[in-house]
């Protein structure tokens, strides 16, 4: 679900917002850093596709960490298939790392039922498999600070660790590529993430002119993995500091920042919307418009802050009909009782 812009005006509850966006669900403390030369494998067998001792310099590849009895990792099988036969002529090697006793060889009867599983599922399992020996999942993902899997490493073409996630990750394709064709530079990665701690230390210590000059040098570096920090930035701008320079930052975010990232895109016009300014609706309803345009899939929270934004400027009929767009789109009880309340106050005002 789409969660609407509820921004509070206190610097602490903003300060545990930011915390908790830095916050990388599921991984402990990491050895293994980004940008970082990638340990190489270690295999117990090569289960399918040409063995690899050393990470060939000008190739990149994918390594997925996998065991038979992960629901996930199967399901995200097709697509590391559709990665490698997409990018294989560009150098791109698809590895599947499987971990069946994570960080441990397995015994003979493990083996086997893994070698039968890699046998049925051929046509599903399109990329290099092998059978790992417990060191190459203690050096990478554990390393990594990861403690479940799937789990995927891209290793760019200099050998070093350029990102780690869920393979099916929204970034996971588009780092691929960026690796592939140059335009993804791991070393800006690393500096945004060092940044973004440091302006957590700021807020948390009440240098706030600090924490902003830090965010900004982010939102140019990597906005897309920070952009919950960059948007906090204009929530406190708008409320607390200085509304006048909140409208031209909001535009910066809305037409070159996040120009195509819906839900970002939503969260500024959350935002906008509680200025409550005429020019500041004005650019919320663009953001919003935006927003539902830029969604791969209709998503109903956008549809409810853009309703919102309609609604303030007094517009309650194009307001209903985003409401009632979003109705059989709300998974949540939460979401649907919230779109039913707003939907009964714009009927009433709408006379």
């Amino acid at each position: 679900m789409f969660e609407l812009c509820k921004y509070s005006k206190t610097l602490s509850a903003t300060v545990a917002v930011i915390a908790m966006a830095a916050t990388v669900s599921g991984q402990r403390e990491a050895k293994l850093e980004l940008s970082d030369d990638a340990p190489r494998l270690s295999a117990e067998e090569w289960l399918k596709g040409a063995p690899i001792s050393e990470y060939a310099e000008g190739e990149a590849y994918v390594i997925d960490f996998w065991a038979t009895w992960c629901g996930p990792c199967i399901r995200s099988m097709p697509h590391l298939s559709e990665v490698q036969e997409k990018f294989e002529d560009k150098g791109l090697t698809v590895v599947a790392v499987n971990v069946e006793d994570a960080g441990r060889s397995v015994s003979d009867a493990k083996a086997l039922k893994i070698r039968e599983f890699v046998k049925k599922n051929e046509e599903r399992m399109g990329f290099t498999v092998m059978l790992d020996d417990g060191v190459t999942d203690r050096s990478i993902r554990q390393a990594a600070g990861y403690n479940s899997i799937p789990m995927s490493v891209i290793i760019d073409k200099k050998g070093r660790v350029a990102w780690t996630g869920h393979p099916l990750d929204d970034d996971f394709d588009s780092v691929v590529e960026g690796v592939l064709d140059d335009s993804y530079d791991v070393g800006k990665i690393v500096e945004a993430r060092r940044l973004a701690k440091a302006a957590i230390a700021d807020f948390r210590a009440e240098r706030r002119a600090a924490a902003f000059e830090k965010i900004d040098r982010v939102r140019d570096l990597d906005p897309s993995r920070h952009s919950r920090l960059v948007i906090d930035r204009l929530q406190i701008t708008a409320m607390d500091d200085s509304p006048e320079d909140a409208l031209p930052y909001a535009t910066d975010l809305i037409d070159r920042v996040f120009a195509s990232d819906a839900r970002s895109l939503g969260r500024i016009a959350g935002v906008l919307n509680r200025m409550e300014t005429d020019d500041a609706l004005t650019l919320a309803r663009r953001a919003g418009a935006l927003a539902i345009e830029r969604a791969e899939t209709p998503v109903a929270g956008l549809f409810v802050i853009h309703g919102e934004t309609l609604s303030m400027q007094g517009d309650y009929a194009k307001a209903i009909e985003l409401l009632e767009r979003a109705k059989p789109l709300s998974t949540s009880t939460e979401l649907k009782t919230e779109i039913e309340t707003r939907l009964a106050e714009y009927q009433k005002l709408s006379g």
